[in-house]
């Protein structure tokens, strides 16, 4: 099925285009096919035989693999996102890659241009693996990207306005000659706007019911309005004593050679200051940069040396290689009028005049100029100084950048300074060199003091906006080794603490700069000058992290311009200027807010536009509507006591969300952070109690709230974390992503229905592009079933058990020691069933949460859910300390017997390791001795069969009780007591199997007092004796996973993790030798157990498995091409997903394995050759056929017995007595009588 292009709702920013989000994930590799959805194979796993099964892990979600691409955890670790595809089944599929933030879609659907699909934008530099910065086309018919070149910076709104080919672009940016506003048709490509952008950001675009194109954000005036009283020009010296300088004509003579001279002076003709050519020859002078500058003015002074000077002369730049002669602007020395100049530019040769400056016309990024002299005065030409400036004020984090402080010169500089082992890196595709640090990560944590400082030279105080740097990954090679940084700033003496404080990834493929702060700076004085510093976060999911520091820049953003965030531009209108700005009474309603005031989003549902922000005047707090026939502003119910940053429509209500409390009246409780408004009663209402922190984002999103049923909702994300609880309803952690159900008025989290989880970032959207498919923004994890550490599986799909579990984080020595390198152990890991007269059990043990049978009531790490009670729960009884996990369960009769890293106190007995459960009587019996020492953890238990009253403990102690016995320990029920099954064989033991009823198979990493290292053995109990496994030296490492691979329990699967390299080991005995699995899983791949099943549909038979068998691996697994999963199958030749888990935190998830209530039927039955079953066939049938003669021979004698039957006689002397002669004729005649009531008979 390929996607077609939807005309429903356009986007989150098409019509509504407000402060957006950002998008997607950690993700697989893309095929330039993304767009078309394909089903994955069938699993066609039999499940018939084994009655209820459950899937049991540390997960909050789980999804079936069921199409191609299907991802769960595709939100990002490292800054890295996508546009996300919505599948039938309500799961994500990554379509296109980015290197950091979507904020932006619309779709650009005109049928003039060839060009058609979803505009995206945001802050990211790689689209799709191309360099495309801040803006970029998703083809979505054919599933390709289109990069978009001639942006520098950040957009945060689009509109696609499909009615006049336009799309129109905001944000923080620079492009051709505008700022921060620009459009783009697929014709032409990016056109200036007539009035070129804004002085500051924009935030928010959309297009009102009269045509007009609404504008919001942070800005004071329109970029074609340059004359702003106090605005910075030229503000900024830039550093030429830190640039190569070079010059071709130089005279010979001593003292005024060097084209150095003539940096940081001041016009003195005397030696050393002065850099002349060769008499009556032409020449050149050149500074080369190691950082990139944005100049807007030269100045020059000229030398009257021996009369000499330059006469003529022109600028050069050389943009990629390119020869480029600037054009400029002067004030003529004679005349006094203003005068432009390009490639022939005069100097004065007036001693009176001490300089002149030079204003470039376009300003332009550029890291090398060249001032080119033609003609002179006198015998030759000459310069005395020479000074570069520009507007905005740069910081450096290579100090040498900075400002030059020249000779006398006393005023403050531009700085900067460091702290920890930072090392100058070369530019190479970046505009400026910078400083690296590498920095060691142990356990998720810097540890490092390593920062650095930036001191800009800010020469007024008022409001600016400031860039962050961030050179670009691919060129040097760090792209695997970036992390997060923490930035903040002082911009005030008023107050101690920063200013502002944001985190950002550093992982953009290409340079980029973020905006981190608008407001307020106070100028640099003897008393205080701004900072702001850049460090590591302490936690980083990198172990060796690379940090760069490069610059910081300061905008000023004039505070008089006629506009205060809101601007309306009519398209067929006259050219705006700051002239007739007041003719719009929407502009007149933005310049009415108080200073500081800024528009975050826009929301236009017919006539009305909803406009949302950090705002107040007179009349309105934060939102308001307009209207666009007459442009009058109304106030929303008095609005809201803090800023609202983003807004959605849905069926004629707007929800909102920001950072406010209440009403400005202060009469609707619950309205924390998020509500929605009625304009048809004017009033506001709570979304349950709201959220406990910030909301930036709401956004629109399909889901199955019902079974197969989509349904619009609203996402909100933020800086929250937990639903606030109301009425009978509690709080709910939701780690910054929530969802409101319109239809049911609740959250999603709150539903009691089998509804799908979602976790992340959600930044965009748009919906209806094929039936329910979407395509979102967003960095975001799915599953179609929220459930919290187990499952049901049946052969139509998954469910919920009844029962509400919460996994709960375990403490950090709480670990099987095979799951080591997989992270802690939460959740369930393990279960099982029993049934009797009166129960019908579920058995669950882990480490989590379970509701008891009155609300307030938890049982904690072992539950039992009856079902012949109404799936009441219950647990143990008091005792066990909450935060044991259990690992390991088994059955003897009707006591459980359940071991992992357990403690507590029974009966006034330590218990420690393992503990019983008599399920009928519920209580604690034939209750073990502690197991002591080692990890004190059991990893796997098993009941002797066939009667048996012994239980075999395999794990990580040194002492059962009193007795040594390392690893592996047997209990005996009826004297509870422990031995020791010999003493030839320690370690620890991470598997148990029963080959029949006297011998027991062994796995782990076990030690032979004589014979060594081993990872598989066997115990004879009758022998009392330990013999190896065949072979064993052919296994890499110690044997994490086993299971049986057929039923006569000769053959096995085991699996683990090799010693010498710590790869990923799969392996199988098939009676005779081993077998490894060629198709290897990826290192990072931790195996959590591995099971037999049958198949309905045989596939291709395998040399490892036969052809309706097939091997389910559960765990943490990374399969190449389709990234991390939870399950998959292995038919022999290859895997297949089968299952994906996501997490309700930020440790991965996982299935700890599948259990069932007749788990003796998982595997594989020997199917007997075809000519016996003939003979037997043959057997059976003569065996029969003798019963049924013999059975009528003695039925046959008990007739004639009842009928009595005299044995004839045996001799002629018995015969002759009794034989009377009968004459022929009455023979005869007796044939034709016939007896009364009979038959004719003989």
């Amino acid at each position: 099925m390929r996607l077609s292009y939807g005309h429903g709702r356009s986007t989150r920013l098409g019509q509504r285009h407000g402060a957006v989000f950002s998008l997607a994930a950690a993700l697989v590799p893309m095929l330039a096919n993304a767009a078309d959805i394909v089903a994955a194979p069938p699993a066609n796993l039999d499940f018939s035989e084994l009655g209820q099964i459950g899937v049991a892990g540390d997960f909050g979600g789980i999804s079936l693999y069921e199409f191609v691409g299907q991802g769960a955890n595709t939100r990002s670790s490292n800054g890295s996102q996508a546009l996300l595809i919505s599948l039938p089944n309500g799961a994500l599929s990554p379509a296109v890659e980015t290197d950091a933030y979507v904020r932006a879609m619309c779709l650009y659907n005109v049928t003039s241009s060839k060009t058609k699909g979803l505009i995206v934008g945001g802050n990211f530099t790689s689209f799709g693996g191309n360099q495309s910065k801040a803006i970029g086309i998703y083809d979505i018919g054919a599933g390709k990207v289109i990069t978009l070149d001639g942006l520098e910076g950040e957009v945060n709104a689009l509109l696609c306005d499909n009615a006049t080919d336009t799309v129109y672009i905001g944000g923080n940016f620079k492009s051709a000659n505008s700022t921060n506003a620009i459009s783009w048709n697929g014709k032409t490509g990016f056109k200036n706007l007539p009035f070129v952008g804004f002085n500051g950001p924009v935030n928010a675009i959309t297009k009102m019911s009269n045509g007009h194109i609404l504008f919001g954000g942070s800005f004071t005036g329109l970029g074609n309005y340059n004359a702003t009283p106090g605005s910075l020009h030229d503000s900024q010296i830039v550093n030429l004593g830190s640039a190569n300088i070079s010059a071709v004509g130089s005279s010979s003579r001593d003292g005024f050679s060097d084209p150095f001279n003539i940096v940081c002076a001041s016009g003195s003709d005397q030696s050393g200051s002065t850099w002349l050519l060769n008499d009556n020859t032409p020449g050149h002078w050149n500074a080369q940069f190691g950082f990139g500058i944005e100049p807007t003015m030269i100045r020059i002074w000229n030398t009257h040396f021996e009369d000499r000077g330059t006469k003529t002369f022109n600028i050069q730049t050389f943009p990629n290689g390119l020869t480029n002669i600037l054009r400029m602007e002067y004030t003529d020395p004679e005349t006094g009028n203003n005068a432009t100049c390009d490639r022939v530019c005069p100097l004065s040769n007036d001693p009176k005049i001490q300089y002149q400056d030079f204003h470039f016309v376009n300003v332009v990024g550029m890291s090398k100029i060249r001032i080119d002299i033609a003609e002179w005065w006198g015998k030759g030409a000459g310069l005395a100084g020479i000074q570069l400036f520009q507007n905005n004020v740069f910081s450096y984090a290579i100090n040498e950048f900075n400002e030059p402080k020249c000779r006398g010169q006393s005023a403050p500089i531009s700085s900067s300074s460091v702290q920890g082992d930072w090392r100058k890196s070369p530019a190479l595709q970046s505009s400026s060199e910078y400083l690296t640090t590498r920095i060691r990560v142990n356990d998720g944590h810097t540890g490092s003091n390593a920062s650095v400082t930036f001191y800009p030279n800010v020469p007024q105080s008022g409001n600016y906006s400031i860039n962050l740097y961030t050179p670009g990954c691919i060129a040097d090679g760090t792209c695997a080794n970036r992390g997060r940084v923490y930035v903040s700033g002082s911009m005030s003496s008023d107050t101690a603490q920063p200013d502002f404080e944001t985190q950002l990834f550093q992982t953009n493929n290409f340079d980029k700069y973020d905006q981190i702060y608008f407001g307020f700076v106070e100028k640099t004085s003897d008393s205080f000058q701004a900072s702001v510093t850049l460090s590591p976060t302490d936690d980083q999911s990198i172990q060796d992290l690379v940090v760069v520091a490069q610059q910081v820049g300061f905008t000023l953003i004039n505070s008089v311009g006629g506009l205060n965030g809101l601007f309306d531009f009519d398209p067929n209108g006259p050219v705006a200027d700051e002239r007739t700005l007041d003719s719009f009474p929407i502009n007149k309603l933005g310049y009415s807010f108080d200073k500081m005031s800024g528009v975050k989003a826009f929301e236009t549902a017919g006539d009305t536009t909803y406009v949302a922000g950090n705002f107040t005047s007179k009349t309105h707090r934060n939102i308001l509507a307009i209207s666009s026939k007459g442009g009058e502003a109304n106030s929303l119910d008095g609005g809201l006591n803090g800023q609202v940053i983003g807004m959605q429509a849905e069926n004629g209500k707007l929800y909102v969300g920001g950072t406010f409390s209440n009403t400005l009246s202060n009469d609707t409780k619950g309205l924390n952070n998020v509500a929605v408004f009625d304009p048809n009663s004017n009033t506001w209402s709570p979304l349950g109690a709201g959220l406990d922190g910030p909301v930036q984002y709401v956004v629109p999103l399909r889901v199955n709230t019902t079974e197969d049923k989509p349904e619009t909702v609203v996402a909100f994300t933020g800086a929250f974390t937990y639903s606030n609880g109301y009425g009978s309803t509690p709080s709910a952690k939701v780690d910054g992503f929530a969802i409101w159900v319109p239809s049911q008025n609740i959250w999603l989290h709150n539903s009691d229905k089998e509804v799908p989880s979602y976790s992340g970032t959600l930044s965009a959207s748009h919906l209806d592009l094929h039936g329910s498919n979407s395509l979102l923004g967003g960095s975001l994890d799915v599953s179609t079933l929220a459930v919290d550490g187990v499952a049901s599986l049946t052969a139509t799909g998954l469910g919920k058990f009844p029962a509400k579990i919460e996994t709960k984080a375990p403490s950090p020595s709480k670990r099987r020691r095979s799951l080591l390198q997989g992270g802690d152990v939460s959740g369930i890991v393990t279960g099982t069933f029993y049934e009797n007269s009166d129960e019908d059990l579920t058995i669950m043990a882990g480490h989590f949460i379970a509701e008891g049978p009155t609300n307030d009531s938890a049982i904690h790490n072992l539950v039992f859910i009856d079902a012949k009670k109404g799936n009441r729960t219950s647990g143990l009884s008091e005792g066990i300390d909450e935060d044991s996990t259990f690992f390991a369960v088994d059955l003897w009769k009707n006591i459980l017997f359940a071991g992992g890293q357990v403690s507590g106190n029974i009966n006034g007995q330590e218990a420690r390791g393992i503990i019983g459960w008599d399920l009928d009587k519920k209580v604690f019996s034939h209750q073990p001795a502690g197991l002591t020492g080692g990890d004190g953890v059991v990893t796997s238990i098993a009941v002797r069969p066939n009667g048996a009253s012994q239980v075999f403990v395999g794990g990580s102690f040194e002492r059962a009780g009193a007795l040594d016995c390392p690893g592996l320990c047997v209990f005996n029920i009826e004297d509870e007591q422990w031995t020791r099954p010999g003493s030839i064989v320690t370690g620890h033991v991470n598997e148990l199997q029963w080959v029949d009823s006297d011998t027991i198979l062994v796995g782990g990493d076990l030690d032979g007092t004589k014979s060594g290292a081993k990872p598989l053995a066997y115990y004879n109990t009758v022998k009392q004796s330990w013999s190896d496994f065949p072979h064993i030296d052919e296994i890499p490492g110690p044997v994490d996973v086993l299971t049986p691979a057929s039923m006569d329990l000769k053959q096995f699967w085991v699996g683990g993790k090799a010693t010498t390299d710590n790869s990923t080991f799969l392996m199988k005995w098939d009676g005779t030798d081993w077998q490894s699995v060629k198709q290897k899983l990826l290192d990072s791949t931790v195996l959590r157990s591995v099971q037999m099943f049958r198949v309905t549909e045989e596939h291709a038979k395998a040399p490892l498995l036969e052809s309706d068998q097939a091997l389910m691996i559960t765990g943490k697994i990374d399969l190449p091409q389709t990234g991390p999963i939870s399950a998959c199958l292995f038919n022999g030749t290859h895997y297949q997903a089968y299952a994906l888990t996501t997490s309700n935190s930020d440790s991965p998830s996982s299935i700890s394995r599948i259990f069932s209530q007749r788990p003796v039927n998982i595997g594989h039955k020997k199917h007997m050759p075809l000519v016996f079953v003939v003979l037997i066939g043959l057997a059976i049938s003569l065996a029969l056929i003798l019963l049924m003669v013999v059975g009528g021979v003695v039925l046959d004698r008990l007739r004639k017995k009842r009928e009595g039957y005299v044995r004839a006689p045996t001799s002629m002397r018995d015969r002759g007595s009794g034989i009377q002669r009968v004459p022929p004729r009455e023979l005869l005649e007796s044939l034709g009588r016939v007896r009364p009531g009979g038959s004719p008979a003989v």
